[in-house]
């Protein structure tokens, strides 16, 4: 017996690193060719009923990776699904962009910073933790991987995100989750121009599913500027003017969706 307690501890080991917090530029370092799968959970068990249960998997692929001019904002296009494992969710196919500012600024409110050989191959984890009697938060910062999150808004509901599986290279972590999703794709037909724009911008889709198309615009802060429902023929090529003349000149975000599928592109207004 004592020697499997031994050997379980030498396989498994927790360090407290005693050092500064991370910075944002070290959690989201991802490559290229990098794949991620995570786990959603939303548990309302103080409310029972038809959706107070919901979980999904969210698979992707990083498949571009690019810097804004000033070398502060770190820019991702990421290609994968969302699986509904739970729920009335719909099965999604996307491809989007998400960024991340600020890259040299320090994590903040940080708790505890350790590593654990049985946790993400040992990479460094950064906690912020704020718990009271039945409600708080954790944040779980993971080197080159991410942001898991658990939240307990109040009694008797709870919201998970966890990472499951990773692939950097040829390092893999996890468990790869083989779900999929039959007969679905996001729209890789699409033509942007003029990019950048003075103001007005059209783009062109084709194959299109459904009668309408959402079309919902988004600043670097993520907060959304423009919106607009454009009724669609899926039989022919669609195209569509949208005057974005009242915006600052900036990066924007162009996210497309018909419900099932959504993807998000870059605008830059000049």
């Amino acid at each position: 017996m004592k020697r499997i307690v031994i050997s379980f501890l030498l396989l498994c080991t927790i360090t407290s690193i005693s050092q500064t917090p991370g910075k944002v530029k070290d959690i989201y370092d991802f490559e290229v060719g990098d794949i991620f799968h995570w786990k959603t959970i939303f548990d309302d068990w103080a409310n029972p009923g038809p959706n107070s249960y919901n979980s999904f998997v969210t698979k992707f692929e990083i498949t571009k990776k690019y810097y804004n001019s000033s070398l502060t904002t770190l820019y991702y296009v990421r290609s994968g699904s969302r699986i509904t494992l739970a729920g009335s969710a719909p099965d999604l196919i996307f491809t989007d962009t998400v960024f991340y500012p600020d890259l040299d600024s320090s994590l903040f409110s940080i708790d505890s910073i350790y590593s654990d050989t049985s946790l993400f191959n040992g990479r460094t984890i950064n906690v912020d933790d704020e718990w009271g009697f039945d409600q708080g938060y954790d944040y779980v910062y993971i080197y080159g991987c991410g942001r898991e999150y658990h939240y307990f808004p109040q009694p008797g509901t709870a919201i998970y995100v966890d990472l499951i599986y990773y692939k950097k290279g040829s390092e893999e972590w996890g468990t790869k989750d083989y779900s999929a999703i039959d007969e679905a794709r996001s729209f890789s037909d699409v033509s942007i121009y003029p990019n950048p724009s003075d103001g007005i911008v059209k783009f062109e889709l084709e194959h299109l599913q459904g009668q309408y198309l959402d079309l919902k615009l988004f600043d670097l802060t993520g907060k959304e500027v423009y919106s607009i429902r454009e009724r669609v023929d899926g039989t022919q090529k669609q195209l569509i003017q949208l005057d974005l003349n009242h915006l600052e000149s900036q990066l924007y975000l162009l996210q497309i969706s018909n419900g099932d599928h959504r993807s998000s592109f870059p605008i830059q207004i000049k």
